[in-house]
């Protein structure tokens, strides 16, 4: 499927109110014990080194007139869209978006689901038929690793791992860009423990964060604005627990503020 600027799906807009707190999730079983994150344990460790080998141009030329892009979304429920229309999903929606300024795409490629954690991710992306390269490769990932109470230091492990696989799939490093992890802290489904579910998520994306500066990698910093669900309904989906199409409207919004280099204001 080609994806051209005369498109059926509106894009959403809406006024961002800074404020409290939304998100997101797919209602999974049980947790399980896991590395405790109740310390100061955000960032990278010091003595401990989170670079990977990026064998790849800085950027790489499009032409808006004859090229038709490509791209690869991976992750979980946040990027499947569960509880939305396929098309209100931020893949779709960054589709839309970036046909807005005259840019032909392929329908996005995602490779997600809800309740996967990064390593559900890696096994998928080892049975999946993907193109050896796209224009934009996105991730964002590690809110049921924190969920589930998964070792930490596994999923810095798995998380260095897929960002290995991104960079392996994008055509330049200007097309790769990671998501932070939403907090759905103050969803309903989370409001019970909020303080402890925003304080983990923080750990989760303060490393996150560090590995993408030290990587020169694209980073969008989308927690805040996840966070304005509360009291907001129209912000969440009918589950009252995953973003709506509306929310995702307002990731979107942020991403392109400033997007990827390949892409022009």
């Amino acid at each position: 499927m080609i994806y051209k600027q005369n498109h059926s799906f509106r894009v959403f807009r809406a006024v961002r109110v800074m404020n409290s707190i939304s998100l997101i999730f797919l209602l999974i079983s049980c947790r399980q014990g896991g590395e405790d994150l109740s310390g100061p344990q955000s960032g990278i460790p010091a003595n401990q080194s989170y670079f990977i080998k990026i064998d790849l141009p800085e950027s790489h030329d499009i032409d808006i007139n004859k090229d038709t892009l490509t791209y690869l979304a991976l992750g979980d429920s946040y990027t499947i869209g569960s509880g939305v229309k396929p098309e209100e999903s931020l893949p779709w929606q960054l589709t839309d978006s970036i046909a807005v300024r005259g840019y032909t795409l392929q329908a996005p490629q995602i490779i997600a689901a809800g309740g996967w954690t990064t390593t559900d991710l890696i096994n998928q992306t080892q049975n999946s038929n993907t193109a050896s390269k796209y224009d934009l490769v996105s991730l964002l990932i590690g809110v049921n690793n924190q969920y589930l109470r998964y070792d930490f230091g596994k999923f810095k492990s798995e998380f260095m791992n897929l960002l290995g696989y991104c960079v392996s799939k994008g055509k330049s490093r200007s097309s790769i860009f990671v998501l932070s992890i939403p907090d759905y802290g103050y969803t309903p489904f989370g409001q019970n423990q909020k303080e402890e579910i925003s304080h983990e998520i923080e750990v989760y994306n303060d490393f996150i964060r560090d590995v993408c500066g030290k990587n020169r990698i694209k980073f969008y910093d989308i927690t805040a604005i996840s966070r304005l669900g509360e009291g907001n309904p129209d912000l969440l989906a009918a589950d009252g627990l995953h973003p709506s199409a509306l929310m995702y409207a307002l990731w979107v919004e942020e991403i392109m503020q400033s997007p990827p280099a390949i892409i022009k204001k």
